[in-house]
């Protein structure tokens, strides 16, 4: 697997304040890498992972979600 390659899909869709927020999540996923953990928004699904990253889905509020 590529080791820096991660690939997200969206659910649903998206208003522009939305659309925002997953854009700084984005550009935040180089530092959370660092720590092995990115968090992503419960309507994104990720296909590829690498096996160093693990991914947690947050509700709007930035709580972890089941």
């Amino acid at each position: 697997m590529m080791a820096d390659l991660l690939i997200i899909e969206c659910h649903r869709d998206l208003t522009c304040e939305q659309l925002q927020y997953i854009l700084n999540c984005l550009n935040c996923l180089e530092t959370q890498k660092e720590t092995g953990v990115n968090l992503l928004p419960s309507y994104l699904r990720a296909y590829t992972v690498s096996d160093d990253i693990e991914i947690k889905l947050i509700d709007e509020n930035g709580k972890e979600s089941n």
